[in-house]
Formats: structure tokens, C-alpha cells, sequence
């Protein structure tokens, strides 16, 4: 849209407000979305949306509050509030806007905590944290966190979860969840529990899939071959599996039957396998998963 050369008493920025501009700083009575891209005059509507507040509505200026992203745009802002109240010959209202609530939402909240720091349990004297430090406070307190964890561990299943995971993916998964449930508001943190799959007998059906499709099993060739021995294998493993035990489902893939085009292995009997194994390993999954949370939750 081509635009005019600003008629005198034009806003700051050389060019009336265009209509939509003009509806946003007169909806005043309702709330206001606006989007638009970079350099489109969003600041300027803002300003004008101020100072409208101020000079028509008759409301103080230390009774506004505008967030902005960044302390630049919340400094250019501030400055372009003041000089449109001079402008209009609100020397009062520009010394107001001086100290008005144009802030980061970081500098909003750091203000409002410390005039109410006794009513929020801190230190007057606070200091609001840089992303740098406040992200090696936090690797710091992980790797403390995990040291004690490690140490305190009366059997193996906290150092399998740290193998599993590896130090650095728990790490990420830990303070990134951690952040966000801080983020909504919980000053300890704790994971929903998981609850753990009841047993419904999925070993003994795998178990037992796998001996019946062995017994049936004939013929030669490099498919069969495969299945046969993938069948061995997991006979052997549940005579050494402790009864109880749940296997990481990594380990049971080499108990998998890979049926391919081979007529001897599409037989209902392997049909029974294929579902009794998938059942087995979604089992298990669910069951590590359960307790994995315990563990990840008390981290």
C-alpha cells in the first residue's frame, strides 16, 4: 500500500496511521491482536495506543504496562513514549514515562518480586541470572544431583539407567524437563508416575509360541534356516531369563522370527508367534519405562 507524506500533527514516523493501525489503538475497550512483519510500524501502534491511554482515557501513566521481547526494543519504546508526550505538551507525563512499566518480562517480573520480596520468601537483593550462568548453574546442579543419585544407589538399576541413557541424554532429558515444569509454575518439580503394565502372562505365551512353531518348523533354505535358529535362541534365553526378570526390549530382538516370503513360516503358528512376540516386547518396554520414571523422577 503506497503512503502520503504525514500532514501536520502527524504521529512520529512521517505517515498517518493507516486504518487498520487506527482501529488498533482505538479498540481500546477489548483486547488487541497484532501481527505483522518487521518494520511495519507495530512499536509505532503501540506508542500510539500509550499515549491515547494517557491523553484521552485519562489513565496514569504508572498504570500502564508494556512488555516488550528485548531491553532494546523496551529502551526505543520508552524513548518514543516520552518524546510523543512532549510532543503534546505532557511534560509531566514524560517525566512519568521515565520510570513507567516498559520492561522485558524478565524486568517486569524482577521489579514486581522485589517490592513484594518478603511476601515471595527472597532476598531483596536478588539478581536476575543471564542465560549463560543461569545454563551452567543448571549442568552444575545436574551433575551434583546424579553424582548423589550414583552413590546412593543399593543396586544396579540406577547405574543400567545411567548406561542406558548415558550421562549426557539424561542431562538434556532432566533439565529440560525440570524447566518446564518450573515454567508451569511447580517449585519442586516431579514427574506424573507412570504406572506399571499388570503381567498378563506374555512370557509364558512367547514361550510357548516359540516351541510350537519350533516343532512344526521344516524344510531348508536360508529363511528357515534363520528362523530356526532365532527359535533356539529363544528357548535358551527363558531358561536363563531369572523368573520376574523383564529384559530390555533390545535385547529380545535377536529372538525375532523374520518370516520373509517363505511359505513354511506364514502358518498360523508363526502368525501366533509374531503377535505373542510383539506383545512380549511392548510388555516390557512399558514395564521399563514404569520404573525408569521412578528413577528419572527422584533425579
Amino acid at each position: 500500500m503506497s503512503q502520503r507524506p504525514a500532514p501536520s500533527g502527524s504521529p512520529r514516523g512521517g505517515f498517518p496511521l493507516t486504518d487498520e493501525q487506527r482501529a488498533a489503538v482505538a479498540g481500546r475497550d477489548e483486547p488487541r491482536f497484532v501481527r505483522a512483519g518487521a518494520g511495519s510500524g507495530k512499536t509505532r501502534v503501540l506508542v500510539e495506543r500509550f499515549l491515547a491511554a494517557v491523553r484521552e482515557d485519562g489513565v496514569p501513566v504508572d498504570r500502564i504496562l508494556a512488555i516488550t521481547f528485548t531491553e532494546k526494543a523496551a529502551a526505543e519504546l520508552r524513548s518514543r513514549v516520552r518524546e510523543r508526550l512532549l510532543a503534546a505538551g505532557d511534560r509531566e507525563g514524560a517525566r512519568q514515562a521515565e520510570s513507567a512499566a516498559i520492561s522485558t518480562i524478565h524486568g517486569f517480573c524482577s521489579r514486581l518480586l522485589r517490592s513484594h520480596a518478603l511476601d515471595a520468601g527472597l532476598d531483596p537483593d536478588f539478581r536476575v541470572l543471564d542465560q549463560v550462568e543461569a545454563a551452567r548453574i543448571a549442568l552444575d546442579a545436574f551433575d551434583f544431583a546424579l553424582e548423589r543419585f550414583l552413590e546412593s544407589a543399593a543396586d544396579e538399576e540406577r547405574l543400567d539407567l545411567a548406561a542406558a541413557y548415558s550421562p549426557d541424554r539424561l542431562r538434556t532429558m532432566v533439565v529440560t524437563v525440570h524447566g518446564r515444569l518450573r515454567s508451569r509454575g511447580e517449585r519442586e518439580p516431579r514427574l506424573p508416575p507412570v504406572p506399571a503394565p499388570e503381567p498378563g502372562g506374555e512370557r509364558e505365551r512367547l514361550a510357548d509360541a516359540a516351541a510350537r512353531a519350533g516343532r512344526e518348523l521344516n524344510g531348508e533354505s536360508k529363511s528357515i534356516d534363520a528362523a530356526r535358529a532365532a527359535l533356539e535362541r529363544c528357548g535358551t534365553f527363558f531358561v536363563r531369563l531369572p523368573e520376574g526378570a523383564i529384559p530390555d526390549p533390545e535385547d529380545l530382538k535377536p529372538l525375532e522370527v523374520k518370516r520373509g516370503n517363505a511359505k513354511a513360516l506364514k502358518t498360523p503358528a508363526f502368525d501366533e508367534l509374531a503377535e505373542a512376540y510383539e506383545a512380549y516386547v511392548n510388555f516390557c518396554a512399558a514395564s521399563r519405562a514404569a520404573a525408569h520414571n521412578v528413577l528419572l523422577s527422584e533425579l
